[in-house]
């Protein structure tokens, strides 16, 4: 069985290495673009199952969506934001979706 594909769209991100490590050790097939490679990986014709975006990484975002969101209509899509420090459990929710995706 074929592993779920993550696709990360991120501008400069710092966090962006240790995600990918943690989500692979998860079972996830990882690929993480730059703003600029959303061209790219939409003329691959790749489907990914999650969507991940910095919101930093404005651009051709919107296009990258729409376009895979006409392929696949309930294609999860979730926004990284800067937010409030550690221990404020706003974040949460993000982790407890990732965890029953699989």
């Amino acid at each position: 069985m074929p592993r779920p594909l993550l696709l990360i769209v991120d501008g400069e991100s710092l966090r962006t290495p240790g995600l990918v490590s943690a989500m692979e050790a998860d079972g996830w097939d990882v690929q993480w673009i730059r703003r600029e490679g959303t061209g790219a990986f939409l003329e691959a014709g790749q489907d990914p199952d999650l969507l991940i975006l910095d919101a930093a990484a404005s651009g051709a975002e919107g296009d990258l969506v729409r376009r895979l969101r006409e392929q696949n209509p309930r294609l999860p899509v979730l926004v990284l934001v800067e937010g409030p420090g550690v221990g404020d459990p706003s974040g949460s929710g993000v982790q407890e979706y990732l965890e029953r995706t699989l």
